[in-house]
């Protein structure tokens, strides 16, 4: 109900431009903590955990990765996105390479985010399944129904908002958690393991995450539905720098 009445609040949505991008009106603190809440999700917490477990300390690659795309993204692209004024990513394509280009990339961004999405509805279900008990497909189909509501209610307006709090809830669990491993066994286990590279993870297997992860985030149709969001063109290009030191942090 707290996420419902954030998705609320907020103006009236009178013009398309509302809807998809907030009226091209937000504020750097905001649209720094929509950038985080949007790439610190369930790859950045279930995903993470069981990468390091798995590949020790340079499954940080994953998150690193990303840090690189998005620099590039600030460095070369964020402003150029923005002032092109289109909603979408793929308006974006099609304004380059035409209307073939455009469909094409429609139906990418679909299938693949019907992957993202999906993701993230099982880590919700998950995550207050494991905190609250209880069926875990109930909390989904509950997650489901919030998000969908107040996407549907306020457009990006709503996303934004309700992304700040999700940041800091985010946040704080995180917080806790590394607090209560570091209390478990100690700083040892950290420093102890080898970086950049180790057993589990070579050379090539960063490179390979360097390409695919980085890209991803530097073509990906949430950053740039963010960077058109801003209420000027700079505070795109200083959210993002804001977002990469954030999810750069150890």
């Amino acid at each position: 109900m707290t996420i419902l009445s954030i998705g609320a609040l907020g103006r009236r949505i009178r013009r398309l431009e509302d809807f998809h991008l907030a009226g091209r009106g937000i504020k750097l603190v905001f649209l720094t903590g929509t950038f985080c809440a949007s790439i610190i999700g369930a790859s950045a917490t279930l995903g993470m955990a069981g990468l390091g477990f798995s590949s020790g300390l340079p499954g940080a690659w994953w998150m690193l990765s990303g840090t690189a795309g998005m620099l590039l993204l600030a460095v070369f692209f964020a402003e150029k996105v923005r002032s092109t004024g289109c909603y979408t990513l793929p308006e974006l394509v099609g304004r380059f390479y035409g209307q073939r280009a455009r469909i094409a990339a429609a139906m990418l961004v679909v299938i693949s985010w019907i992957g993202v999405i999906a993701v993230q509805i099982v880590a919700s279900g998950k995550v207050l399944g494991a905190v609250f008990g209880g069926d875990e497909t109930i909390f989904m189909a509950v997650c489901t129904a919030v998000f969908v509501l107040y996407t549907v209610h306020g457009g990006q307006g709503s996303v934004i908002r309700t992304d700040l709090v999700q940041l800091m809830i985010i946040l704080a669990g995180m917080i806790i958690l590394f607090s209560r491993g570091l209390e478990a066994v100690g700083p040892g286990l950290l420093l102890e393991q080898s970086f950049p590279t180790s057993a589990q993870m070579g050379g090539w297997e960063v490179l390979a995450m360097l390409a695919v992860v980085g890209s991803a985030y530097l073509v990906g149709p949430d950053m740039y539905r963010n960077a058109g969001s801003c209420r000027l063109s700079i505070s795109g290009r200083t959210g993002y720098v804001f977002s990469i030191a954030l999810r750069s942090q150890p």
